[in-house]
């Protein structure tokens, strides 16, 4: 992928598709790969079990937290959401 399309960053999108028993593994996986980010990895209702795991690879848990490009992402460390600023979101 990086040779087809150099400078491309690579975000994952799975919908809340993945299951808790799965998450570490995929998450490792998409570390081996490069990927920048996870979006919605669980359910909604399952977004608390994403402040009890390692972050191998930045996770947003929602889309209502986007980043802009070229900005340095951050994570509140009470939601675990991303955000295009360097302060916590409120």
């Amino acid at each position: 992928m990086c040779a087809a399309a150099p400078g491309s960053t690579l975000i994952v999108d799975a919908n809340e598709a993945w299951q808790q028993a799965d998450l570490e593994r995929y998450l490792e996986a998409c570390a081996e790969v490069g990927v920048a980010l996870v979006e919605q990895p669980l359910p909604a209702a399952k977004d608390a079990i994403l402040a009890k795991i390692q972050h191998i690879v930045p996770i947003a848990p929602t889309k209502a937290f986007m980043i802009a490009p070229g900005s340095k992402p951050c994570v509140n460390a009470t939601t675990q959401s991303m955000s295009n600023s360097t302060k916590p979101v409120a």
